[in-house]
């Protein structure tokens, strides 16, 4: 009975040691619009799996703003980009929040991810 649990530790161990994992810095994005109204940053997307990292989605929590991957797949010990891009020229507060929605092939597989943006 003891190795059927060491063997189920060993799987579950080599399983997670096999799969991507995703990281982002910064752990939220801070931006400041220009004059025109508009904010543009990146996101390093860092993979610390043994497995490439697959982006499949990013979705944002508004039409104002659009998020780009620069590199898919992220290979491990490699590092990928997001490119966000903000439109506050319609916004009546002077700081709002984006929220990014990332879909990938990680354990855990949906991250979200605030954007903050100064007028």
């Amino acid at each position: 009975m003891r190795w059927i649990v060491s063997a189920v530790t060993v799987a579950t161990w080599a399983a997670i040691q096999t799969s991507p994992v995703m990281r982002l810095v910064p752990p939220r994005l801070e931006l400041r619009a220009d004059t025109s109204g508009f904010a543009v940053g990146r996101v390093q997307v860092l993979n610390h799996g043994s497995e490439p990292l697959h982006i499949h989605r990013v979705a944002t929590s508004c039409k104002c703003a659009a998020a780009t991957v620069l590199k898919n797949p992220v290979y491990p010990l490699e590092v990928g980009q997001l490119l966000v891009r903000v439109n506050t020229r319609d916004w009546q507060d002077t700081v709002g929040t984006v929220e990014l929605e990332i879909v990938t092939n990680a354990p855990d597989s949906i991250t979200h991810y605030i954007v903050r943006v100064r007028r």
